[in-house]
Formats: C-alpha cells, structure tokens, sequence
C-alpha cells in the first residue's frame, strides 16, 4: 500500500514529502511560522482547508493549513 495520506479537502499528501507537522493553535504564535504560511500565501503555495486550522504541514513544495488535528495527521500517517 502506497504512503499516501488523505486530507478533507480532497488532497492527498505522500508521507515521504511531509517535512514537518505542526500544532498550528501553538505555533501560530511564532513570528517565523506566520511569515512561512504569509509568504506560501503570496507565493501560491498555500493550501488553506477551511477556517480555523488547527495544524500546518510542510511538504517539500506545498504548505497546508488544515482542520484536522495533528494528533490525527499522525494516526493517518500510522496507518500507511
């Protein structure tokens, strides 16, 4: 079975292209956070899942913001 990881939007991610997974309810505090998910943004690789995102995945050509909970990116990557 191929690592691939299924997100709510329809996108899926291969988990060997995951390059961090972060709390975004934390990290959304750190000033080098924001500046990644702004420039992604500006820069149209930013992929936002709804509103009130509680993780942020980098990828090595993407950046999501996604609803989901990093504890159940982590149990979808577990299960690959």
């Amino acid at each position: 079975m191929a690592p691939w990881i299924p997100l709510d939007s329809g996108h899926v991610i291969h988990e060997g292209d995951i390059v961090a997974v972060i709390d975004w309810t934390q990290g959304k505090a750190s000033r080098a956070n924001r500046e990644l998910v702004s420039y992604a943004r500006a820069h149209g690789f930013l992929i936002e899942e709804g509103n009130d995102p509680k993780s942020l995945v980098l990828t090595r050509d993407k950046v999501f913001l996604l609803r989901a909970s990093t504890r159940s990116i982590r149990k979808k990557m577990d299960r690959t």
